[in-house]
């Protein structure tokens, strides 16, 4: 993986676009419910931490087959 991007807004719901996932695929890989995952792509709930990592991981995980780039942050600090 040669670069890495550095996201520092909310992205998810661009990335799930770029990248082709959908909210059933994200809420299988991280764990997390449909309706966290579309509350956090639509800004209505902040993820803590914990969700933040998973989310992010199972990006990664979903889409490393196809892209040469690591998803670092997807939500905000």
């Amino acid at each position: 993986m040669s670069n890495i991007i550095d996201m520092q807004e909310n992205k998810l719901k661009e990335i799930l676009s770029v990248e082709g996932i959908t909210q059933a695929e994200l809420s299988r890989e991280c764990g997390l419910s449909e309706s966290s995952i579309y509350n956090f792509k639509t800004n209505k709930r902040q993820p803590n931490e914990i969700s933040k990592v998973k989310i992010t991981n199972a990006i990664n995980t979903l889409t490393k087959k196809n892209k040469n780039y690591t998803v670092v942050f997807v939500f905000p600090e």
